[in-house]
């Protein structure tokens, strides 16, 4: 009895890794996007050199972190290696520059044209250019998030007054919250 409880075991456990293995390998190879098609994604959006792509796994999801060079911008971001969404954006500038209100609020209605397919109706750069239309200054980091349910865009900005943390619905573009460090 004991040789068949023993031999059970062994059988169970060998199952038991032989299911970790296969699921292991199955994940390492769930992107549906190559490296090159995230790097034409991220260079769509935001024009540079890719001097950086990196693939890895973040909170079960595999993503592609990029940096791209451009002429005023450089870019650091995250794009989800399923489904081509950038999922964060740290965009650091080489030349600074100021973004007043009414200058925000022509670039809006430009890049509203430009807008590309997103999995919710507003787009990063349509919540980018709502919370500089809201605040003025200059983006420092973007990223999408999601909390108690809700989904929003958290934008921090340097701004004349501060530091400010914008966050915007990304379904309905409305600003939920602003708050300043100073």
């Amino acid at each position: 009895m004991k040789k068949f409880i023993i031999a059970t075991a062994c059988v169970v456990s060998l199952g038991l890794v032989a299911i970790g293995i296969q699921q292991f390998q199955a994940t390492a190879g769930d992107a549906s996007i190559s490296k090159e098609e995230a790097k034409q994604i991220a260079t769509e959006q935001y024009p540079g050199t890719v001097t950086e792509v990196e693939r890895e796994r973040e909170n079960g999801k595999e993503v592609y972190e990029m940096e791209i060079t451009g002429d005023e911008y450089k870019y650091e971001l995250k794009l989800d290696a399923n489904t081509g969404k950038i999922v964060k954006l740290d965009e650091k500038e080489k030349v600074q520059k100021q973004i007043n209100k009414r200058s925000a609020s022509s670039e809006k209605e430009n890049n509203h044209q430009q807008q590309n397919d997103s999995t919710f109706p507003v787009s990063m750069d349509e919540a980018i250019n709502i919370a500089l239309a809201e605040t003025g200054g200059t983006v420092k980091e973007a990223e999408l998030d999601d909390d108690d349910g809700m989904t929003y865009y958290e934008i921090e900005i340097n701004s004349n007054k501060g530091e400010a943390e914008v966050e915007v619905n990304a379904y309905t573009g409305e600003i939920i919250q602003i708050s300043y460090d100073d």
